[in-house]
């Protein structure tokens, strides 16, 4: 049983399913509709696909977004890194799921919008910095009111 709540602990607090499944959805609705020209059952495979995908893989990576936001010292370099490796993984990702999964003759086009989830990392990012910030100096004032 505790390896059961260990386990829940470490998604609760690396995976983001709230903002997995809004990105999911956004990013099946542009691929579906990139694919739409081929007909409707291409459309809803591979907006499906992506849906899922992001569902999965997007949550994961807003956990990295926020946990490398946090934890790295240098704020640049944080925001940088945050931004640009769940931007990567995710591309990547759904490249190799369009290109070798079949049911999608776009593989290149579906992983554009892709592509466009770097201002959403940054945006992410910046904020969960931000609000890092400021609850560390809370913690800070609150640690020396006390003494």
């Amino acid at each position: 049983m505790n390896t059961v709540k260990k386990a829940y602990e470490m998604i609760r607090k690396n995976v983001d399913l709230k903002k997995g499944t809004l990105f999911g959805g956004l990013a099946g609705l542009a691929v579906g509709a990139i694919n739409a020209r081929e007909g409707l059952e291409y459309a809803l495979y591979s907006g499906s696909k992506e849906t899922a995908k992001c569902l999965v893989i997007g949550s994961i990576n807003m956990g990295i977004c926020r946990r490398l936001a946090t934890t790295i010292e240098d704020k640049a370099k944080a925001l940088t890194y945050a931004t640009v490796v769940p931007a990567i993984m995710s591309s990547a990702l759904t490249y190799g799921v369009h290109a070798y999964i079949q049911g999608t003759p776009h593989p290149v086009e579906s992983t554009l919008p892709t592509l466009l989830s770097a201002p959403f990392f940054l945006i992410l990012a910046a904020r969960e910095r931000r609000l890092h910030e400021k609850k560390s100096r809370l913690n800070l004032e609150h640690a020396s009111l006390s003494d």
